[in-house]
């Protein structure tokens, strides 16, 4: 039995809202599957049957939709946990010999996506962090910053989009996304992790634990490089690592030595080569708590995973995932990356700041 059930709205004109029936199916994806991967805006596709309800209550691309799960059974009890806010990007009607046989396709794309699709002008000045610097273009969401630590050059941007300076920017903070109700959450590479469950294969007994059904180990060959070369717009290229297998990125930064900060802190995380879970998977009608909703759609970048497997022991953090939901229940699958790739040392960090247990930072 599905431990939760899922409820799909769109905000009409004046501010009612909308709730869709006769959904069959929800599609969620978030983040990355590989820490050299672009951010982009959250993705949601849902499915169903009856496109006559649409008749009375029109839906059209750009409205808001927002996407929320509740507990059926168990606890903790799950009242309306958000797990999509952004806006309609598609709609398809398909129309059978019968009415019955009608279905219907939503797309949506996440907040994220209203600062992509942003054109006009901007002006940084030299010294702005992220935060400044996609405020600086007017964006029509709210935006956070949380522990950024790049800043930018000076720039003049006229008639601009701003979606490739977002993910540059972001590639260049080494940072993440959040996607909420009408708002951005900016991180930064060195944000505090939220700490998550640990997840069992019950091999070992815990407690309190969610429980998974699938895990997928790599080499992680497509998070792998042994040299880096960072280019800053107007400055000195800067490079890090020798070797033949390169990753390269234009960036902002203000000083060459922020820039070359950027290439040691990516030679030092994708230098590593050992294998590593690399995927995670659980399906809620398995569980005996409804944990799996605190991990949720885009749960805080770097959320901490214990995994056990076969009475082994890994840590990693999840950095993107999808979730697919239908009538009988849902699928909750993570990207991971191991914890050593981001622990770099942090003074004054009561978890990072511990000498010999991580790499230096910047």
């Amino acid at each position: 039995m599905p431990r939760f059930s899922w409820t799909a709205r769109y905000v009409l004109p004046g501010g009612a809202t909308y709730t869709i029936t006769d959904i069959q199916a929800i599609q969620i994806s978030w983040g990355l599957r590989n820490i050299t991967d672009v951010w982009a805006p959250a993705k949601i596709v849902i499915d169903g049957r009856n496109p006559g309800q649409f008749t009375s209550v029109p839906i059209k691309i750009d409205q808001q939709l927002k996407v929320e799960m509740s507990s059926t059974s168990g606890s903790p009890t799950v009242t309306g946990k958000p797990m999509f806010y952004g806006y309609i990007s598609d709609i398809a009607y398909n129309y059978d010999f019968v009415t019955n046989g009608d279905t219907w396709r939503i797309e949506g794309e996440g907040t994220s996506a209203k600062i992509g699709r942003k054109t006009g002008d901007a002006t940084w000045t030299a010294g702005n962090n992220i935060e400044q610097a996609v405020e600086a273009f007017n964006p029509p969401v709210t935006i956070n910053g949380y522990d950024l630590g790049s800043e930018v050059s000076a720039q003049t941007f006229t008639d601009t989009q701003f979606g490739n300076l977002l993910g540059i920017l972001l590639q260049m903070e080494q940072g993440a996304i959040g996607e909420s109700n009408v708002i951005v959450d900016l991180y930064g590479r060195n944000y505090t992790a939220w700490q998550g469950y640990t997840w069992s294969d019950g091999t070992i007994a815990r407690p309190s634990y969610i429980k998974y059904d699938n895990i997928s180990f790599g080499s992680r060959a497509q998070n792998y490089s042994n040299k880096v070369i960072v280019s800053p717009q107007g400055l000195a290229e800067q490079s890090a690592g020798t070797g033949d297998r390169v990753f390269a990125l234009s960036t902002y930064d203000q000083t060459t030595a922020q820039a070359a900060d950027l290439a040691n802190y990516l030679n030092a995380s994708l230098i590593l080569q050992e294998g590593q879970p690399i995927q995670i998977s659980a399906v809620d009608y398995a569980q005996d708590n409804n944990y799996l909703s605190s991990m949720g759609y885009a749960p805080k970048p770097w959320s901490d995973m214990s995994i056990d497997f076969r009475g082994g022991f890994y840590q990693a953090y999840a950095i993107g995932g999808t979730i697919s939901a239908t009538p009988d229940g849902a699928r909750f699958t993570f990207n991971l990356i191991p914890q050593s790739v981001k622990d770099f040392l942090i003074l004054g960090s009561t978890s990072k700041g511990i000498l010999g247990t991580s790499k230096l930072g910047f």
